[in-house]
């Protein structure tokens, strides 16, 4: 984690000590480390009966950030000082003993006796062994501190019942993270509750970046939705400017797919010429000039018709294209797909014409853009009663200059 203050802190140093027979050698020891550039603190407090001394002791080296343990005979035999001993060890604060009056090697605790000690005990003077001693702590200061500073913070969480709320996020987390990897071989251990916390926080990040992309993949669909809705408003509002119905003149358009109903269409073509002036029925082979863009050409003409006839025979709707297999109307550059859509997305009225009997499509079978089809109102074109249909259909159109070829009186 980053430390963002101006001076960062000393190094904190708890002296671990037996009052017995080394008190004085701790005072001097206390002075010579405040002179080096360090923290040190000591426990002066003698332990009265009943006290729970090993939460204030503990305490003491939990905030600590290396012990250093001063071996006399009387610290050696202390159960205190021992004990001091092992919670370093279980923190996994990094211990440093120093030897202030001899010792037998089989006297020394076995948890102390696989450290390098700094002898005071030598004869030499006070400032050698000193000069040894910071020289050891100033070792790895940045990655010592983080140890400590990661240790409290997980404890805190630990001891609050693992919040979310005290796990490490962004550049805190990328830093102790890196701290992991940072670690030398004679550096303390990584403790389990610190990994714990590292790995929770880890977790916590994905998933809070889970929800995040969730709440923007929520907030991209209700932007779509809205503009869909515009769409749909501005269509709406398109088709009610409209007259009520097309004049005995509208312009109709016919949509076909020339794979399934070439034939029909054109016939369809040729009988709404008789009846209509020239220029107001469109369909793509007499209308569109050679080299013209397809897409932008059938978009413009639907926009200008007042009346567009989706003709639907028996190969509609599972029409393929060979080169891919791929349905014709799953593909949104499809030419029939385009038409119908840019018909509907401006309100202009599209009338189903179902050739030969061709049922029609059921809502599933099309495309979401297209579904608003199956709503529209169908007619019905027939091989056999082809012009009675056409006329039938003319006459619904409100295209009055219709003939009815069923009325008796008719005799052109």
């Amino acid at each position: 984690m980053a430390h963002t203050g101006a001076v960062e802190r000393k190094l904190r140093v708890f002296i671990s000590y037996s009052r017995k027979d080394s008190a004085e050698f701790a005072d001097e020891l206390l002075a010579g480390l405040e002179v080096a550039g360090f923290a040190p603190f000591l426990d002066r407090h003698d332990i009265a009966p009943g006290e729970p001394w090993e939460s204030r002791l503990g305490g003491l080296i939990e905030q600590s950030d290396t012990v250093v343990f001063v071996v006399s005979p009387e610290a050696v035999k202390s159960d205190r000082c021992v004990w001091e001993v092992g919670r370093a060890i279980d923190l996994s604060k990094r211990l440093v003993p120093v030897v202030f009056k001899t010792v037998p090697v089989h006297d020394i605790p076995e948890k102390l006796r696989r450290f390098q000690f700094v002898r005071f005990d030598s004869g030499s003077a006070f400032a050698r062994p000193l000069s040894q001693l910071a020289e050891a702590l100033g070792i790895d200061l940045d990655w010592i501190r983080e140890h400590t500073q990661l240790g409290e913070i997980a404890r805190r969480w630990e001891g609050r019942a693992r919040p979310k709320s005290l796990l490490l996020r962004g550049e805190d987390l990328d830093a102790a993270k890196a701290w992991i990897v940072a670690r030398k071989a004679t550096a303390p251990e990584i403790t389990d509750l610190q990994r714990t916390f590292i790995r929770a926080s880890e977790e916590a990040e994905k998933e809070a970046e889970a929800t995040q992309r969730e709440q923007l993949e929520r907030s991209r669909r209700a932007a779509e939705d809205v503009t869909r809705l515009e769409k749909e408003v501005a269509a709406l509002r398109a088709a009610r400017a409209r007259p009520t119905g097309p004049s005995a003149s509208a312009k109709v358009f016919i949509s076909y797919r020339r794979e399934d109903s070439k034939w029909p269409a054109r016939q369809l073509y040729n009988s709404f010429l008789r009846h209509l002036p020239h220029g107001q029925v469109f369909i793509d082979i007499d209308s569109i000039p050679p080299g013209a863009d397809f897409v932008e050409i059938l978009e413009h003409q639907v926009e200008e018709c007042e009346i567009v006839l989706a003709l639907i025979g028996p190969g509609w709707i599972g029409n393929a294209d060979p080169k891919t297999g791929r349905r014709r109307l799953d593909n949104p550059k499809d030419f029939v797909r385009i038409e119908i859509c840019a018909a509907l997305s401006r309100g202009i009225s599209v009338v189903p014409v179902l050739l030969d009997g061709t049922p029609m499509p059921e809502v599933d079978q099309l495309p979401e853009d297209m579904r608003v089809l199956t709503r529209k109102q169908a007619e019905i074109v027939a091989y056999h009663t082809f012009e009675m249909d056409v006329n039938r259909l003319m006459r619904r159109l409100g295209l009055s200059k219709a003939k009815d070829v069923t009325d008796p009186n008719n005799t052109d």
